[in-house]
């Protein structure tokens, strides 16, 4: 049952680093287009700005969710991934936590 639960979480982890990987392109893009991310930046009285090394710039509200919505599903599949990956490790015991002195 260990060894299947590992596989399926490995099987999980591959396939969320496919969509990280795809979502990441976008990312770059949208960041580079943009001159920022929504990530960073804010929306003051119904007005949309994504922000950047070099300062704020006002976009589109649809601009502004689609930066938002790739940079969150991007972040969301790396940390998944990692998720699934440690869970592996740790179901077949390859990660191992060193012994450091006892605790008084």
């Amino acid at each position: 049952m260990r060894q299947r639960m590992a596989k399926i979480l490995k099987s999980l982890g591959v396939l969320f680093t496919a969509c990280g990987a795809m979502g990441f392109v976008p990312t770059i893009l949208l960041f580079i287009f943009l001159n920022g991310s929504a990530i960073g930046g804010a929306v003051i009285d119904e007005r949309y700005f994504v922000c950047g090394r070099e300062g704020c710039s006002e976009v589109w509200p649809v601009f502004y969710h689609i930066s938002w919505y790739v940079h969150t599903f991007t972040f969301s599949a790396f940390f998944a991934m990692l998720c699934c990956f440690l869970g592996h490790d740790l179901l077949l015991r390859r990660l191992t936590f060193p012994k450091g002195p006892p605790l008084s």
